[in-house]
């Protein structure tokens, strides 16, 4: 690992134990240690160019690493979903769908901002080609809408 990757880790092992004990799902000692291994991956993910701060990176990357860690040490018996992930899955297809019926600039600006990029509304003002202030209205009427959509659904 370059000497940055092993700076940034060593500078942000307390967010990650942070994180990793405030995860209650899985024991708290096994959270500690899927957190660290996860601000590793972050180290050597992370991209400086992309104007982020590390540590929001690392944070999300953390969460998201304990998340899919949970199911190997709570595994659902014969392949049953328990309620609350055929909740979870029923509610990820009707966004799928509410997404796919938004109009491609307004999915994409969606996309932009709140997937893997986190993408700032100065990015998704350049990649639309408007400004950031027009950037943060489409998000925001794209929102309004989804939830619209999403609540006609329930």
């Amino acid at each position: 690992m370059p000497e940055s990757c092993n700076e940034l880790v060593m500078s942000h092992m307390p967010l990650a134990e942070t994180i990793g004990s405030r995860f209650s799902r899985i024991p708290v000692d096994d959270a500690k240690q899927e957190a660290m291994v996860a601000l590793v991956l972050a180290a050597r993910k992370f991209d400086p160019e992309r104007g982020k701060k590390f540590s929001s990176f690392a944070a999300a990357v953390i969460r998201n690493h304990l998340l899919d860690a949970v199911s190997d040490y709570c595994p659902l018996p014969h392949g049953d979903k328990a309620p609350e992930e055929r909740e979870a899955v029923e509610d990820y297809d009707a966004l799928r769908t509410a997404m796919n019926a938004l109009m491609p600039d307004v999915r994409l600006a969606l996309e932009m901002r709140y997937g893997e990029s986190e993408a700032t509304f100065e990015e998704i003002g350049a990649r639309l080609d408007c400004t950031h202030v027009y950037a943060m209205a489409i998000v925001a009427a794209g929102l309004a809408t989804l939830k619209r959509m999403m609540e006609a659904e329930r």
